[in-house]
């Protein structure tokens, strides 16, 4: 949104459902131009002890053939107090009237485990040429990345010269 001429922002939470919506219908720069109507929503319920589950929808319509919408899921989940998997996935449609319509997808997994000594991370990401968001901000599409942390603390004696190593 660049140039709203009216919008509504809606946030709250409702026992463990947090709910936000953020809509606005932003006028075009381009003289002559249709203007963007642009609808945010994200849902995220807390599942047990620092858990969530959550949805996110996004629309961004010029008119019925020039939009595009996402929507996705992701789930965080701490599966012991140091392990946690985080988990990801949106499909996102887009409407041109010159391109026509394209569908992409992403997908996204993390593993981690926590800890004062050893600690990991393993994650991966695939996201497709097509997958467009219009509405956000994705650094980079059309490729898979894998990345891993590996780190090890060595805590020596209070006060000694060497205190901590990582």
């Amino acid at each position: 949104m660049a140039n709203p001429i009216g919008g509504a922002k809606l946030t709250g939470k409702i026992g463990r459902l947090n709910v936000g919506y953020l809509g606005a219908l932003d006028e075009s720069f381009d003289v002559g131009a249709d203007n963007t109507l642009v609808n945010l929503v994200r849902v995220k319920n807390d599942v047990g002890s620092g858990s969530s589950i959550g949805a996110v929808y996004t629309d961004r319509s010029v008119s019925t053939s020039e939009y595009n919408r996402v929507a996705g899921a992701d789930a965080t989940l701490q599966l012991t107090d140091r392990y946690t998997l985080t988990l990801m996935g949106a499909t996102s449609f887009t409407g041109d009237p010159e391109t026509g319509r394209e569908r992409g997808r992403m997908l996204h997994a993390k593993f981690e485990q926590a800890g004062t000594r050893f600690s990991f991370n393993a994650e991966v990401e695939d996201t497709d040429p097509e997958f467009n968001t219009a509405s956000g901000f994705l650094q980079r599409i059309g490729e898979t990345q894998a990345s891993s942390r590996i780190e090890y603390n060595w805590f020596g004696s209070r006060g000694s010269l060497v205190e901590q190593v990582g």
